[in-house]
């Protein structure tokens, strides 16, 4: 009997200890293949994990929806040099999922011109080709931190707003 006791406290404890660890959110990211998106998704990757996200890359547009709308995943990061659907499509497709993720468009040009036209479409944010960690920890940061007072309110975001 004394055996039995001492493992059901064990369990416990190894319960109440993995109640207590941060779970980490699910990410998606679509990216294009290549020797240079090697070291962009190498940064996405390693940002990702330093803000606690599981990163799920997927290799299409479609891939993307199934993954974020199973995973229900709050941020979504979307290159816009993949071939299979035209980015606009994409980004009005992925941010009008039931859940209403927080969409990051990976692209080598960045401007006003671009932020704007995201921004009417549902997107969020811009990150400028070849990744830099500090840009991504930023803007990864901003989407966590408007997904999250989003979630708090209790409603689903009905289009981004940029927050700095």
């Amino acid at each position: 009997m004394n055996i039995f006791r001492g493992l059901l406290k064990f369990f416990r404890g190894l319960r109440m200890a993995n109640a207590s660890l941060p779970r980490k959110l699910p990410m998606v990211a679509v990216l294009t293949g290549g020797l240079a998106a090697d070291g962009d998704r190498a940064t996405l990757t390693e940002t990702a994990e330093s803000a606690h996200l599981d990163l799920q890359v997927a290799r299409s547009c479609d891939e993307a929806w199934h993954v974020a709308g199973r995973l229900r995943a709050p941020v979504i990061a979307y290159d816009r040099d993949i071939q299979d659907t035209e980015w606009r499509e994409a980004v009005g497709m992925l941010s009008a999922l039931p859940h209403r993720p927080i969409l990051i468009l990976i692209s080598p040009v960045a401007d006003e011109y671009l932020s704007n036209e995201l921004f009417r479409i549902g997107g969020f944010d811009v990150l400028r080709k070849p990744l830099r960690a500090d840009d991504v920890s930023r803007v990864l940061a901003q989407a966590l931190l408007y997904w999250r007072s989003e979630a708090w309110r209790g409603a689903a975001p009905s289009s981004a707003k940029r927050t700095g």
